[in-house]
């Protein structure tokens, strides 16, 4: 979660977007242009992406209320959800749909960049310059869009996807997008290491790997109990291509993790260990 002054932005921006959510694209669009200076510019990096990470905290808040409530004139909400469907699974919907996803991701992604922001001095940042393009996508994707009359006319809402009605809904999906946001983190002092700007691994970046692996392990095993329950899978296991890319990510992690201890720069084969962050 944001800092204090974040908190206070997430708070308001919460309330604004529950009372006026058409203010979403301007909302994200602030929030982006904040990551976006953080990733260019070395000033006061840390207080525009703790500015960003608070927007976006508080635009989860608003569209996880306008589930519960059942506002159904948002897009997203009308899509997603359903008036009948028990609270949990309305708040799960803050995930069931790409907007919800990539929101939460990028709101991951630039609390962690906000994290030791003062002490990156590179002119180019890409711990911020990843979440600035999530947030962008976000924006393009417009999870605060009001529901076209046509569709309200044609029915109440849409309702939630029968596979992901499920409690695995509300831990495997949050913790494989968390898991992905501490992996997104190795690649800046991955970049610095491959481009010979840190001699040893630095030491903040073993716990960021060590939880991104505790989280995906998480995730997946998760996962696995919700696709043997699943009537359409039936079994903990079957190598379609997300479960194989999320796969080859947990064995980079693995890999990573055995590296990293003894890594030092200009070794044998020393690229392999930012390689694979």
């Amino acid at each position: 979660m944001p800092d204090r002054s974040g908190l206070v932005v997430a708070v308001l921006a919460a309330v604004l977007l529950y009372a006026l959510p058409a203010a979403g694209d301007a909302l994200f669009a602030l929030a982006a242009a904040a990551a976006l200076h953080a990733s260019l510019r070395v000033p006061r990096r840390a207080q525009a992406l703790s500015l960003s990470a608070g927007l976006l905290w508080g635009a989860l808040c608003a569209l996880a209320l306008l589930l519960l409530t059942d506002r159904t004139g948002v897009r997203y909400v009308w899509i997603y959800s359903g008036s009948a469907l028990p609270a949990h699974l309305k708040l799960a919907n803050l995930w069931g749909g790409d907007e919800g996803t990539l929101l939460l991701l990028a709101a991951f992604c630039v609390t962690l960049a906000a994290r030791g922001a003062a002490a990156r001095t590179a002119r180019l940042d890409a711990a911020a310059l990843l979440p600035a393009a999530y947030v962008l996508i976000v924006l393009w994707l417009r999870p605060f869009a009001a529901t076209p009359a046509a569709w309200l006319a044609q029915s109440a809402s849409q309702g939630m996807n029968a596979h992901l009605m499920k409690v695995w809904m509300l831990l495997h999906a949050p913790l494989i997008l968390a898991a992905y946001a501490w992996t997104l983190s190795l690649a800046a002092p991955a970049l610095q290491a491959l481009a010979g700007a840190a001699p040893r691994w630095p030491a903040t970046a073993l716990p960021h790997a060590r939880r991104a692996w505790a989280l995906l392990t998480a995730g997946i095993g998760f996962g696995m109990v919700w696709a043997f329950e699943d009537a359409m899978y039936g079994q903990v296991w079957h190598w379609d291509p997300v479960q194989t890319a999320v796969f080859a990510v947990w064995c980079l992690l693995g890999a990573h993790l055995h590296g990293v201890g003894g890594w030092r720069a200009g070794r044998a084969m020393w690229r392999w260990v930012p390689a694979t962050a």
